[in-house]
C-alpha cells in the first residue's frame, strides 16, 4: 500500500470519528441544558456529581455512566445511548440500536420553559425555583425508623413518631416534647392546639391514646383500655370533640373506634373488612381509610361508605391530599404517583417519578398545592413540580427515606430515614 492510500484511510478515519461524535473528553462536554429538536417544551438537564451524571427531564431523573464519549443513561425500563455528533453539536440518542431524538443545548431550562406557562404574573416562583437556595438546618438522631412527620398548623413546632413520639421547636432544633411510652400513630388537630399519639407502654395493658396540649406539652387526657392491634392509625376530627382509631383486633376484623375527647368516652365504632390509616377531610364530614390497596371514603355521621379509590399500581404506598381536599395523591410501586379528582374519584393522570424498580414511600403535597415531596426508594427527597412533571433533588437523608412532611408556609422540610436519622432544610 502506497503512502497516498494509507494517507486516504487516515482521513476517512478521522472523518468518521468527527461524524458520529465519538469524542473522547471526560463527560463535561455533556454538562447543561439540552432542548429536543422534535419537541421545544422537552428540556433536558445533564449534571455531574463527581463521576456519577445524572440526565433529568419530565419523565424523572436518571442515572447515568460515561464512557469513550457515550453517556448511558439507566432509565429501568432500558438503556439509553447519547452522543454528541461533533458536527452538529447535538445530542443523539440510541436506542436499542436505533438512532431516536436529537437535542440542542439551550440556555433555557426546564424550570423556565414550564414557569412561563403558569398564568401566576409571577416568574421564577414556583416550588422548585424557590427550592433551589435550601440550606440545611439542622440533623437529629432518633430511636429507630422515622415513620411519621407532621408539622403543627402554624408551622412553629414539628411532631415525629420513630420508635418514640418527640415534638421540635422549627426555629432552634430544641425537643420540647418527649414523653414516656411506644409510639404508634400521632395527629395534629385542624387548629393546632391538641396533638394526639396512639401509644404503647410495657407498664399499661393494651394501648392508650394520649392527648397534650401542643403548645405547653401539657397532658390533656389520657384514653385507656384500647386492645392491642396489630397496626393502629389516629386522627382528630377537626372540631376538635372526637379521636378515632383504626386498626386490625384480629386477622380479618378491622375497626375505627370513636372517643370523646373531653369525656374520654367510647362514642361508636364501624367494622370494616380492612384497615390502615385515617384523614378527616377539614369540614368533618368524611373519613378517608387507606389501605394496602385503595383509599375508601366514609360519611361520618352514618358510617356509610361513599366511595372507593385505587391506586397507580397494585399497592398504595403512600398517600397525600391537597389542603384544600380536591385532588388525592397515591404513590405505589413501579416509581409511580397518580393524581385523582376527590370529588369524582376519576384519575387525573399518572407520572413516572423514578425507575420501575422504586416505591414511592413517602409522599407530601407542598401547602399551595402546586407540587408534591417524594421519596423513598433511596436517599433522594424530591420535589415534583405538577404543572410541568418536571422534578429535582431538594437534599438527602443519610439512609432510604422513610418519612417527610412540609411546613405550612413552604419554607421548610423536615425528612427521616429508616435507620432514625432526621434531617431538617430551609429556605429564606
Amino acid at each position: 500500500m502506497n503512502k497516498k492510500a494509507v494517507l486516504i484511510i487516515i482521513v476517512l478515519i478521522l472523518m468518521s470519528i468527527s461524524i458520529t461524535g465519538c469524542n473522547k473528553g471526560n463527560g463535561n462536554e455533556f454538562i447543561g441544558n439540552w432542548v429536543s429538536d422534535k419537541n421545544k417544551t422537552d428540556i433536558a438537564t445533564i449534571s455531574r456529581n463527581g463521576n456519577s451524571f445524572f440526565w433529568e427531564d419530565k419523565d424523572g431523573k436518571f442515572p447515568a455512566t460515561y464512557k469513550d464519549g457515550i453517556l448511558t443513561i439507566h432509565t429501568g425500563l432500558g438503556d439509553i445511548f447519547a452522543s454528541i455528533n461533533n458536527k452538529t453539536g447535538k445530542i443523539e440518542l440510541s436506542i436499542m440500536g436505533k438512532q431516536g431524538y436529537t437535542y440542542s443545548r439551550t440556555t433555557d431550562t426546564g424550570n423556565s420553559v414550564n414557569t412561563s406557562t403558569q398564568n401566576t404574573g409571577q416568574t421564577n416562583k414556583t416550588a422548585l425555583n424557590i427550592w433551589s437556595n435550601a440550606t440545611r438546618k439542622f440533623g437529629k438522631e432518633l430511636n429507630g425508623e422515622v415513620n411519621q412527620i407532621a408539622f403543627s398548623p402554624d408551622g412553629k413546632t414539628f411532631a415525629t413518631g420513630a420508635f418514640d413520639l418527640m415534638t421540635w421547636d422549627v426555629v432552634t432544633g430544641k425537643k420540647i416534647l418527649d414523653p414516656e411510652g411506644g409510639y404508634l400513630s400521632l395527629a395534629y388537630s385542624l387548629d393546632g392546639k391538641m396533638l394526639a399519639s396512639l401509644c404503647s407502654s410495657s407498664k399499661i395493658s393494651g394501648l392508650f391514646i394520649k392527648i397534650w396540649d401542643a403548645v405547653t406539652g401539657q397532658e390533656i387526657r389520657t384514653i385507656s383500655g384500647i386492645p392491642s392491634m396489630l397496626s393502629g392509625s389516629i386522627a382528630i376530627s377537626p372540631d376538635g370533640k372526637k379521636v378515632a382509631v383504626s386498626g386490625q383486633l384480629s386477622y380479618p376484623n378491622y375497626e375505627i373506634k370513636f372517643w370523646d375527647i373531653e369525656s374520654g368516652k367510647a362514642i361508636n365504632s364501624w367494622k370494616l373488612e380492612n384497615g390502615g390509616s385515617i384523614v378527616f377531610s377539614p369540614d368533618g364530614k368524611i373519613l378517608a381509610l387507606i389501605s394496602t390497596f385503595n383509599v375508601t371514603f366514609f360519611d361520618v355521621s352514618s358510617g356509610n361508605e361513599i366511595k372507593k379509590i385505587n391506586g397507580p399500581s397494585n399497592y398504595i404506598t403512600s398517600v397525600a391530599f391537597s389542603s384544600d381536599w380536591k385532588t388525592l395523591a397515591l404513590g405505589g410501586h413501579a416509581g409511580r404517583i397518580g393524581l385523582y379528582d376527590l370529588a369524582s374519584g376519576k384519575e387525573l393522570k399518572v407520572m413516572q417519578v423514578a425507575e420501575r424498580e422504586c416505591r414511592i414511600d413517602v409522599l407530601a403535597y407542598y401547602p399551595d398545592g402546586s407540587a408534591l415531596i417524594f421519596g423513598g426508594c433511596s436517599r433522594d427527597v424530591n420535589l415534583l413540580d405538577l404543572a410541568s412533571g418536571q422534578s429535582k433533588n431538594v437534599f438527602n437523608t443519610k439512609y432510604a427515606t422513610s418519612a417527610a412532611a412540609v411546613s405550612p408556609d413552604g419554607k421548610c422540610i423536615a425528612a427521616g430515614d429508616k435507620y432514625g436519622y432526621l434531617e431538617v432544610w430551609a429556605v429564606p
